[in-house]
């Protein structure tokens, strides 16, 4: 008869010593599967976990950078209104123009061609804009007793021919047969727009009254720059050009220097250091108030996602040490179990192996007709197994599907050797002791 034929045939006889057996291996396949598959879920689950706090928190950081960006943008536009109505904190003053002078006097001595502003117009100069040229000069007010004033002419702004969009002015041009006084002059003299005054022998009509600024803009009064010109007896001249630096170079009057003495050389620049540090600083802040918040915004969030990848290092540490420890005790009983249902099916079958060493068979038959049961029964385990452990952590364990790829096929292969190999080892004993029996004692106690 066919040795696999007395297997079967034992199988089906003894069916629940043989499903015992398979459920004793199973319960070890299932718990060595169930608890792979359960890591590489957790850890799958782990990695969507954080690159989704990650891709969360670059959108966060990049969202809140544009918004900052967006409000540095409009704190600089609202400051860039604010240091306009400051006015003008360029000055270029013509070549030769000695200081100490200018700073006693108050104004400039030496005079350039009014044509120097428009050579600055059409020159790409950045670094300076809104353009203005004047004429200054100390004078006698005859009208008001040899009064001392100070005469400023203007033509109005000058705009940059290159620039596509035209900025507002910061001074709006004084119409012609018009004049504009100072708080201390129209104050002193009870004036007011619209009333006539006479000037160097000329009739203008008030403009406007200026506000107190408490400088000497208090005792000046303003012409149109021809008009001053042709009192002065200046025609084309003028002796500086206002200007308002720009924010590319503010408080950076090297720059604006060096600007300007390509399309002028000789000529003085000055800077009005007050207004472009407020200006520098107000921008500095800004930026920096804007800096300051993006970083610890992405500190924050790079904290946030450094403690939730600690937690999660945590709860697998966890899971590893239960792991190491549950399936070590499962293995050892299941092979303690399969040992003694194999010895159990040893001592029921002693009728049975007197019989077949009694007609010829060898004792190396014997045991590997009960090492093929062993090798069944870790097959039919393993494969009842593994499909129970997966199931069972892909149903109740957290995290995405596994699908079969190299490492879930390699844990397969190795559960179905292996529970085949473990079952063996565990009949090895009984499949000896098998062998060994003695026919003769066994059909004379039978």
């Amino acid at each position: 008869m066919s040795p696999w034929r007395l297997v079967f045939g034992e199988i089906l006889f003894r069916k629940l010593n043989f499903l015992l057996s398979v459920f004793a291996v199973a319960a070890a396949a299932a718990v060595l599967a169930g608890a792979v598959t359960s890591m590489r879920r957790f850890d799958a689950a782990t990695q969507a976990i954080l690159a989704r706090k990650e891709a969360e928190t670059k959108a966060r950081v990049k969202a809140l950078r544009d918004e900052i960006r967006a409000r540095v943008a409009r704190l600089n536009d609202e400051m860039r209104r604010i240091m306009k109505k400051m006015g003008f904190n360029i000055l270029i003053l013509p070549e030769g123009q000695d200081l100490t002078d200018y700073y006693s006097k108050g104004y400039a001595a030496k005079l350039m061609p009014e044509s120097y502003v428009e050579k600055l117009s059409k020159a790409r100069i950045m670094t300076i804009r809104h353009l203005m040229p004047i004429l200054e000069r100390r004078v006698s007010w005859p009208e008001q007793g040899g009064r001392t004033v100070f005469l400023v002419g203007t033509r109005g702004e000058v705009p940059q021919a290159w620039r596509k969009n035209k900025k507002t002015p910061i001074v709006n041009r004084i119409p012609e047969g018009k004049i504009v006084l100072g708080y201390q002059l129209w104050k002193g003299l009870r004036l007011k727009p619209g009333d006539k005054v006479t000037f160097m022998g000329r009739t203008y009509t008030i403009d406007k009254c200026m506000e107190e600024r408490g400088s000497k803009d208090d005792i000046t009064l303003w012409l149109p720059l021809g008009e001053a010109q042709s009192l002065l007896g200046l025609r084309g001249e003028i002796n500086a050009i206002l200007a308002l630096e720009c924010s590319c170079a503010w408080a950076q009057v090297g720059k604006v220097r060096a600007e300007v003495a390509k399309v002028l050389p000789g000529t003085r620049v000055k800077e009005f250091r007050s207004k472009a540090l407020a200006r520098a600083e107000a921008r500095n802040k800004a930026a920096a108030e804007g800096a300051r918040m993006v970083e610890q915004a992405r500190r924050e969030m790079r904290a946030a996602l450094a403690q939730e990848k600690a937690a999660r290092a945590r709860m697998k540490q966890s899971m590893d040490d239960f792991a190491s420890i549950l399936v070590p005790l499962v293995l050892l009983a299941s092979t303690l179990w399969t040992a003694l249902l194999a010895f159990d099916n040893v001592r029921r079958r002693r009728g049975e192996i007197g019989i077949l060493r009694a007609i010829g068979c060898s004792s190396g038959r014997i045991a590997s007709l009960f090492l093929a049961r062993a090798v069944l029964v870790g097959i039919a385990g393993a494969l009842a197994g593994y499909a129970a452990g997966v199931g069972g952590a892909l149903q109740f364990s957290l995290g995405p599907a596994c699908g079969p790829g190299f490492l879930q096929g390699f844990l397969f292969l190795g559960i179905l050797l292996g529970a085949p190999l473990l079952s063996a080892l565990a009949g090895l004993a009984p499949a000896a002791l098998a062998a060994r029996t003695d026919p003769a004692l066994v059909l004379r106690e039978e």
